[in-house]
């Protein structure tokens, strides 16, 4: 939606998703007028509101996420638009492709979701991966993107369901990435 006010500003509303999922991006995303300090930060679903600072018609916004290539969008408001969406795109070493990549060679895992110090397998961690020939990997502080994750997860998970059943799922981590 696009708004007009007495004093030239205009008042932009848009949703910023990801390319994988068409969600929201699963950490901070910031959307800023193109050459200003004029940002906000979405909402929990992607949604933001912005009072623009430049007069004219046409309005860049350069919108940026920690993982997703920083993009600049270009709105034109005597186009009108309704709803603005904003798609960023990610770049993923890991997803579901380098998944089966893995599973075909053997040498699959399952990410974690990590912190500043990662947790170290235990004894029934080590069993789990030598039962079922997956690999726990911790990132510790500086994950890929969590969507990507997830997708490599939930196609190994797939795979391990189809083999094992789903008593796996008992004997694995919490702290896979799944959702």
């Amino acid at each position: 939606m696009v708004g007009y006010s007495a004093i030239s500003q205009s008042v932009i509303n848009g949703q910023v998703v990801s390319e994988i999922n068409y969600q929201k991006p699963n950490v901070a995303v910031y959307v800023f007028e193109n050459g200003t300090n004029n940002g906000v930060l979405t909402d929990s679903l992607g949604y933001f509101k912005i009072i623009t600072e430049n007069k004219g018609d046409v309005h860049l916004f350069e919108v940026s996420a920690v993982g997703y290539l920083k993009t600049v969008f270009k709105i034109d408001l005597r186009d009108k638009p309704l709803n603005n969406t904003f798609v960023l795109k990610a770049e993923c070493s890991i997803n579901g492709k380098k998944a089966i990549e893995d599973l075909k060679a053997g040498n699959a895992k399952l990410y974690l979701i990590g912190g500043i110090v990662p947790v170290a397998n235990s004894d029934s961690d080590n069993k789990f991966e030598e039962k079922y020939g997956i690999k726990y990997f911790d990132f510790g502080c500086e994950p890929s993107i969590h969507e990507c994750i997830m997708e490599y997860n939930q196609i190994v998970a797939k795979y391990l369901d189809q083999k094992y059943g789903v008593k796996w799922r008992k004997k694995s981590r919490t702290d896979i990435i799944l959702k």
